[in-house]
Parts: structure tokens; C-alpha cells; sequence
């Protein structure tokens, strides 16, 4: 028997059960683009990313590491991460007066 014209749960059961699965992956695949987008929203951080670099790369030429770092504090972001994690290591192999120069170049 064919399900009524107009029945669409008539027809996904008449389909059995991979219509279940389908409808299944169908939802998972719609709420992990949703993730993703949020999530990739967030990684660039709160303002632009040229702007940021732009301010960092201003910071660093002046020498003022602390400066970088409070400024990745505000930006957030993947790359504001990525670059005061690198600030935080060069600070650590400055002050670090046992290292010599082959030594602070492999930290």
C-alpha cells in the first residue's frame, strides 16, 4: 500500500529505517555547520585582524613586549593566542641569563 498523497510521514515509513538515519545525519550536519560558524566567528577575535597585527608589529618594533601581550589580552582569538604564547617565551629566554645563544635560539 502507498501512503495518502500529502503524507509525508506515510512516506518515511513506508521508506523504513534509513529514512530515520538519514533524517539523523541530516540534523547532525546542519547543527555542526552551525558550530563551526559560531566557532570560526569567535577564533578571529573581537576586532580586525590587520588592524591587530598592524598595532603588534607597532609594539614590537618599540620593543614594548608588554604592550603586545596586554594587546592580545584585548583582541582574543586563535592568533592573539598564538602570538602572546610567543611573547611569553621570549620574555622567558631574555631573562634567562644561563642560556647562551645556542641555547635561546632552540628554546
Amino acid at each position: 500500500k502507498l501512503p495518502l498523497p500529502g503524507n509525508y510521514l506515510g512516506t518515511a515509513f513506508k521508506g523504513g529505517p534509513i529514512v530515520a538515519v538519514l533524517i539523523g545525519l541530516l540534523l547532525t550536519t546542519i547543527v555542526f555547520s552551525i558550530e563551526r560558524l559560531i566557532v570560526i566567528g569567535k577564533a578571529s577575535g573581537k576586532s580586525n585582524l590587520e588592524t591587530f597585527m598592524r598595532k603588534v608589529q607597532g609594539m614590537l618594533s618599540a620593543h614594548n613586549i608588554d604592550g603586545a601581550a596586554a594587546e592580545c589580552d584585548k583582541q582574543e582569538g586563535s592568533v592573539a593566542n598564538v602570538i602572546k604564547s610567543g611573547l611569553r617565551k621570549y620574555k622567558e629566554v631574555e631573562v634567562d641569563s644561563t642560556m647562551d645563544v645556542e641555547q635561546s635560539i632552540v628554546a
